[in-house]
Parts: structure tokens; sequence; C-alpha cells
């Protein structure tokens, strides 16, 4: 047999668990074959499962630790791990998240699981240094409405109906107080980006949402300003910018030159 066809047949048994096929090309050696395969197996399972229970532990309380193992048992056999990276396993679970029915009453659930991807991927994104005072009150910048914002590779942005940050912030930590929130005080606009060490969760107005979301898109600041206002006559720049500003969202602005 061909090693890749070898290779197939054992990633197949890795997400299956039937040994049958791959029974005679393993050596007994003091242990029945299809035994010293499920050591691999049950390896490769719990290794992934603890993996999603990692990277999603706020999604693991709201279900439950039993039902999220299921879960993730059944999420593994639909989407093993495309990178060897186990830190970044789980990029497609809130899509299948949402195509479980027994979950479809539960919206939150789906949105909680990008929530968590967007923190890890803050987490893991690389390091950039955002623009502080000094340098935005040292930068000339000539016609504004030309201007285009660049911004930190970790920022994400999650919106959801339900109050998603105050969901994720009242089951963070294992053993908190358990707090009742109404599942009916959202939506909720989240910026999530990493400035430096520790991941920050801010949210915000649908407007500076959108605006933020412009911005990262590729338009100008003028050509934000303007989709804005179609939707929303009362947005107010200087409160959206002074935001953008403070939380040091930014690494460069094109068109500005630094003054050092």
């Amino acid at each position: 047999m061909k090693l890749a066809r070898l290779q197939a047949k054992f990633k197949n048994f890795l997400l299956e668990g039937a040994a049958a096929p791959l029974e005679r090309h393993v050596r007994n050696q003091g242990r029945h074959a299809d035994e010293r395969l499920m050591i691999h197996y049950n390896n490769c399972r719990i290794t992934l499962e603890a993996a999603l229970a990692d990277n999603f532990p706020v999604l693991c309380r709201l279900v439950g630790p039993a039902f999220f193992r299921q879960l993730a048992r059944r999420y593994i056999k639909s989407c093993p791990p495309e990178s060897p990276v186990l830190a970044e396993y789980g990029e497609h679970l809130p899509d299948f998240i949402a195509g479980i029915e027994e979950l479809e009453d539960y919206g939150y659930l789906q949105d909680m699981a990008r929530l968590e991807n967007a923190w890890n991927r803050a987490l893991h994104s690389r390091n950039a240094v955002p623009l502080g005072p000094a340098e935005l009150s040292g930068m000339e910048m000539t016609s504004p409405g030309d201007l285009y914002f660049t911004f930190l590779p970790s920022l994400s942005l999650v919106s959801s109906r339900y109050p998603l940050r105050r969901i994720w912030q009242a089951n963070r930590h294992e053993g908190a107080v358990v707090q009742e929130v109404d599942l009916d005080d959202g939506p909720d606009h989240i910026l999530l980006y990493r400035p430096e060490w520790h991941v920050e969760a801010i949210s915000v107005e649908q407007d500076v949402f959108d605006f933020v979301r412009l911005l990262k898109a590729g338009h100008s600041l003028g050509q934000a300003v303007e989709k804005i206002c179609e939707e929303k006559a009362d947005f107010r720049l200087p409160e959206a910018l002074g935001l953008i500003f403070t939380s040091r969202l930014i690494t460069e602005i094109s068109n500005g030159r630094i003054i050092t």
C-alpha cells in the first residue's frame, strides 16, 4: 500500500475510531492491533477536545462540560484541524453551531463562539505598535477626508443582537459569582484588539462600529463619514475619532507625516 493511502486511512481512523481497515498493518506485539490503535485514537480525541475547551471556555461553561464534549466530538469529525497550531483550532465552530438543530433557539451560543474566536485571534496575532498621543499630536494632516487608517492586526469586530460582552464577562472565570443577564438587553457591538500584551474588548454604538468597519475595510476617512451620515445624520465624528485614538487602535495614518 502506498504511504499516502495508508496515511489517509489512519486519518480517517483518528476521526471515526474504526480500526478494522488498519489492523493488518499493525503488529500485535503483546496487545491486539485494535487495542494499540485505540491508544492513538483516544489520545487524539482527548487532545482535540481539550484544545476546544481551552479555546472556548465561556461557551463550555454556558452549555456545560458534558454537552460540550459531545459538541466537540461532532465538530472534530466534521472539521478536523487544518493547522498543527491547536491554539487556532475551532475557527469554523460558530458556523458548525448554527447548523445544530437542538441549538437553534440559543443564538447567543454561535455569537459567543465568534467572540471567543476573535479573542483567540487577537491574543495570537502578530505584535504591532499603535500610535500614541505623542505621534498623533505631532502629525501634519492635509486633506483630512483623504486619510486612510491602518488598524492593529489584532482588531476584530463582533456584533450580536444579544448583550454578548456582558454574557462573556459573567462567565469568563470559573467559580465567579453568578450574574443574571437579560438576553433582551442587546444588541452589542464589540471591538476586540491587543494594543500590547492583553486583549481588550469594548462595546460601542452601532454607528461607531460601522465607522471602524468601513475604515478597516479600506475606505478613506471622507468616504466612511459620508456612508455613515447617510444612515445617521447626527453621527458625531469627533467622539468616534476620539475613541479610536484613545483606545490605540491604529498603527498608521497615510497622507499624514509624523514630526520627529
